[in-house]
């Protein structure tokens, strides 16, 4: 064997191989500073068009898509419910539960009270979070928790207490999910500036607007079964010039 004709093609062979990592290091680099060049040019955007975060706007958070199935309640789960009377509906899908007695609206600390509310008089009531109160809508709406984090705006999963005109608790209807399973591994999500930043850019937040997100879960496509795929998603509520709010949904995962 010729070693000195076999270690000069291993010495071409590291040298090409060096090239090719450090040409890999130099795309890297390159991308991670448009990354950064590119945020902070949308946020300065932003900026000028007076558009501000209640949360601060940089975020470093994993998710991945999930999968769950509807849950049937039991008539164990039903026979646990006190000071209330109970339909079941939906095929055992919904429950409808009226109160014997109304509930007043708490006059502090509303958050902790109605989900402690929720956690002592409904099934599984710990796995819900407070979105939103409707009072002249006579609604409060509840999203079931996955991870901490909220499954939104589903018809498959809720809980809405009705107020009466005194704004009283009277009754409620509710839904669950159960059996969740991880569908993809969990990764970055886009930041909350690039996600405000489509919203932007189609019109959709106007200047001088006030921004609060939250990262949950979304279905973007009607379930056809007991079963459904959900996807991250930044919950955007938009609190505009006249004191009008709206709310989007932004997909988290490019």
């Amino acid at each position: 064997m010729d070693w000195n004709k076999t270690k000069t093609i291993f010495i071409v062979i590291f040298f090409i191989l060096d090239l090719f990592l450090a040409r890999q290091f130099m795309v890297k680099r390159e991308a991670n500073q448009l990354e950064m060049i590119s945020e902070r040019t949308v946020e300065e955007l932003l900026q000028d068009a007076n558009i501000t975060f209640k949360e601060s706007p940089s975020s470093n958070e994993k998710a991945g898509y999930i999968k769950a199935y509807v849950h049937t309640f039991t008539e164990k789960e039903v026979n646990s419910l006190k000071d209330q009377k109970v339909e079941v509906q939906e095929e055992g899908k919904e429950i409808h539960g009226e109160f014997t007695k109304p509930t007043s609206l708490p006059t502090s600390d509303e958050t902790n009270k109605l989900e402690d509310f929720v956690k002592k008089n409904m099934i599984n009531g710990d796995q819900y979070k407070l979105i939103q109160i409707d009072k002249e809508g006579g609604q409060i709406t509840f999203a079931q928790l996955y991870k901490q984090k909220p499954v939104y705006d589903n018809t498959k999963t809720f809980i809405t207490v009705q107020l009466n005109e005194k704004n009283e608790m009277v009754s409620y209807k509710q839904r669950m999910l159960e059996q969740f399973e991880q569908r993809t591994e969990a990764e970055t999500v886009k930041s909350r500036i690039n996600a405000v930043n489509e919203l932007y850019d189609n019109n959709k937040i106007k200047q001088n607007s006030k921004v609060s997100m939250d990262l949950g879960y979304y279905a973007y496509f009607p379930p056809a079964t007991d079963s459904q795929i959900l996807a991250p998603t930044w919950r955007v509520t938009v609190d505009k010039d006249k004191g009008e709010i709206e709310v989007y949904y932004v997909t988290a995962l490019d």
